[in-house]
């Protein structure tokens, strides 16, 4: 029964990584900087600056806005904004890209920490600048999974994930 609820499991991951390499090869024939600004949570019109090709400039495939990411977005706000109940609270999202999840966190009322590799730091800091003012409860680090995570002062009471699914991504266990 376990072996079987894993395999099913497995296949699904397997049908999303198809999904996104599908997704990949149309954003291969796309254009560098552009912004994402139909997106509106928490009473906020987030405006995100993405790269839909950054598996070509070296940024990776978190230089985007992904679909999952949205439903993650949704149920954050669903789930926390007009309850408050992330008030007070610290949120870390790993594996950030642009940050809009950990973005929606912080508009639920979280001390929020975006995090992502150095590459992906300049991007992901950018549009935390477009979308809070200076001194917010919003902060971005450099984490690379598998590595040491004292820095980054744990712990979380909420931890925020989307989009990392590729097997490559493995060590990500490890930080969590």
């Amino acid at each position: 029964s376990t072996q079987s609820t894993w395999g099913v499991f497995f296949l699904y991951c397997m049908s999303l990584v198809a999904r996104m390499q599908a997704q990949l090869s149309w954003r291969k024939s796309r254009g560098a900087l552009k912004e994402f600004n139909d997106f509106k949570a928490c009473d906020h019109q987030f405006r995100i600056l993405q790269s839909t090709c950054g598996e070509q400039t070296g940024l990776g495939t978190g230089s985007c806005v992904w679909d999952c990411a949205l439903v993650v977005c949704r149920y954050l706000e669903k789930r926390f904004y007009l309850s408050g109940a992330l008030n007070d609270l610290r949120a870390i999202e790993l594996g950030a890209g642009v940050g809009i999840c950990g973005m929606v966190a912080a508009y639920c009322g979280a001390a929020t920490v975006l995090t992502d590799q150095a590459q992906l730091l300049s991007l992901l800091q950018e549009n935390v600048t477009r979308n809070f003012p200076p001194n917010s409860a919003v902060q971005v680090a450099e984490l690379n999974w598998g590595e040491d995570v004292s820095a980054l002062c744990p712990p979380y009471d909420l931890l925020v994930v989307s989009d990392c699914v590729y097997p490559r991504l493995f060590p990500m266990y490890s930080a969590l």
